[in-house]
């Protein structure tokens, strides 16, 4: 008798690990941007708290990051996988309600675009359409 495996028998046994990790792949996809959308999540709402400082000192909020104390007018997330901007919320100004637009970047663009605003929308942009937090 010998011992070890036939042709056949290691074949097979790739396909079937091929098969499982082809159904696996876009699962873990997934799951890693949304995972990695926290790094945007984190990043903007510590940039909320500080409009909403800004806001209780001035009255209105900030209509660039460089008002908050930052040196650029835009800025990117701790593992730089966003690029974050201040917009106008929709029909108001800054004396009312202001918008942080996160840019995703590299492998995170396909998960789309975050959007938090003063008034408490989260959204995520997917393909020109606002998908709730």
């Amino acid at each position: 008798m010998k011992n070890g495996f036939t042709l056949v028998e290691l074949l097979v046994t790739v396909a079937i690990v091929s098969i499982l990790a082809f159904v696996a792949m876009p699962s873990y996809r997934n799951y890693t941007m949304r995972a990695d959308r926290t790094d945007g999540i984190e990043a903007m709402q510590q940039l909320l708290d500080a409009q909403e400082r800004f806001y209780a000192d001035n009255m209105e909020y900030a209509d660039d990051l460089k008002d908050l104390g930052l040196p650029n007018s835009t800025m990117n997330s701790n593992r730089g996988l966003y690029v974050i901007s201040v917009e106008k919320c929709t029909g108001m100004g800054y004396s009312q309600c202001v918008q942080l637009r996160a840019k995703a970047q590299g492998n995170q663009a396909a998960d789309g675009d975050l959007l938090f605003n003063s008034a408490g929308k989260q959204a995520r942009v997917v393909g020109g359409s606002e998908v709730d937090l």
